[in-house]
């Protein structure tokens, strides 16, 4: 093997290694997340992509979205409903696609929704 095919391998297959590490599909397709400890648990999966449907609704207690940072893309829709305490969306910063629907809606304590800007 000459050396300059060595030297691509050898920077090139890491990058390939950490791609499909990155790339994390999420264990479930659909969540139905209902209070914060469920937003925390899904989160700390580290998963980025949700196949099916996330739906974030009917909660008193669900206050920030911080820890699904991870989440770039939901496959069906995303429902953000009914949250009484849930300010900003400022977790869903790194989403960048979302299927079928996207619907916010009886959400009285939400006044930011920059954390969407990403999403095309």
């Amino acid at each position: 093997m000459n050396l300059s095919v060595f030297i691509r391998l050898f920077f090139l297959l890491p990058l390939l290694w950490m791609e499909s590490v990155w790339a994390t599909p999420c264990a479930s397709t659909d969540y139905y997340l209902t209070n914060q400890a469920e937003v925390d648990a899904l989160g700390e999966t580290g998963c980025t992509s949700i196949n099916g449907f996330l739906y974030i609704r009917n909660s008193s207690d669900i206050t920030n979205l911080d820890v699904l940072a991870n989440i770039t893309s939901v496959g069906d829709g995303l429902r953000i409903q009914s949250n009484d305490a849930l300010t900003n969306l400022d977790g869903l910063a790194s989403l960048t696609s979302v299927g079928d629907f996207l619907d916010i809606h009886a959400n009285p304590a939400l006044t930011n929704v920059d954390g969407l800007a990403n999403l095309t």
